[in-house]
């Protein structure tokens, strides 16, 4: 649950003879193992890598007058160098249209 300050926190349980799990204070619990599992923890990495970059791609545009209509990605992770993960974003930005919104061209990567 987030706090004023903007601190998220996040419980994972584990254990050897049990499923794992991971709940969020005053949300429902999120299964991690077992019949219940409903996604993988390398999904949920790549859902917050993903959404994080749109928050702040988001604030960017904003601060800059662009107005985007839309934004999607289509975000992958897999097997990386040195047995580490690799993380690909792939977005896709539709702005309002210049004369729609004044707004100021700018090329964002």
């Amino acid at each position: 649950m987030a706090t004023g300050t903007g601190t998220y926190r996040a419980l994972l349980d584990w254990q050897a003879d049990s499923d794992s799990a991971l709940r969020f204070p005053g949300r429902d619990r999120v299964a991690l193992s077992g019949s219940e599992a409903v996604t993988a923890p390398e999904e949920l990495l790549l859902a917050a890598v993903a959404s994080s970059q749109m928050r702040a791609y988001l604030e960017l545009c904003e601060r800059n007058s662009l107005v985007v209509r839309s934004y999607r990605d289509d975000a992958t992770i897999g097997a990386g160098a040195k047995g580490g993960l690799a993380i690909t974003l792939r977005p896709r930005v539709i702005f309002a249209a210049r004369d729609e919104h004044h707004s100021r061209a700018l090329a964002l990567r």
